[in-house]
């Protein structure tokens, strides 16, 4: 798994850029991440991802280990949808695999 410090180094590594910069402007990022979906928004980059909030309906959902109906609430819930080049990316990959 990748983690903020390895985002912020290869970053710097491609740009040039200081990491105290990139690592600002991620915090930055992660922050306007928070709010478009704290203000019910959605959040679109081209090719990358949609980041969205849906609302779930109310309905009877079972669970086995306990062998109970539960009646779940209407909530919210964060949807993210891959966007065309992250989607030819995976299915690039699988093809690869196939072969």
């Amino acid at each position: 798994m990748v983690n903020q410090r390895d985002i912020v180094n290869r970053i710097a590594d491609k740009t040039g850029l200081y990491k105290k910069d990139i690592k600002e402007m991620l915090l930055a990022f992660k922050e306007v991440m928070v709010n478009v979906i704290e203000e019910d928004e959605s959040m679109f980059l081209k090719e990358i991802f949609t980041l969205k909030t849906i609302t779930k309906k109310p309905r009877k959902r079972y669970i086995a280990p306990y062998g109970k109906t539960i009646m779940e609430k209407e909530h919210k819930i964060v949807k993210i949808l891959p966007g065309s080049r992250l989607t030819e990316i995976v299915r690039d990959n699988q093809n690869d695999t196939e072969d």
